[in-house]
């Protein structure tokens, strides 16, 4: 099995591995941010999805260079207890 395959079945595999998220659960994601920069010719795009049941979110930024595009997506979980959310900085 080659290099690019091996990588590929992993992020295929790590796509299904996020806690919470069955399978099969269709995903609508909303762009945040798209932006476009002429000089260097790269374009990131970042886009959110909720999970259902409100576990929490889906983040997803790709970005497209004129040789490769790279993509990373982040689970977000909702954090139910609201004092604990945020510490703040002393």
């Amino acid at each position: 099995m080659t290099s690019y395959r091996k990588t590929f079945l992993f992020l295929v595999l790590a796509a299904f591995m996020i806690p919470g998220i069955a399978a099969t659960e269709r995903l609508v994601y909303e762009v945040i941010e798209d932006v476009f920069d002429d000089v260097t010719q790269i374009r990131s795009v970042t886009e959110q999805a909720p999970v259902d049941g409100g576990k929490g979110w889906l983040i997803r930024t790709t970005v497209y260079t004129p040789l490769t595009v790279n993509m990373d997506v982040v689970f977000v979980p909702i954090n139910k207890n609201k004092r604990d959310l945020f510490k703040p900085i002393r």
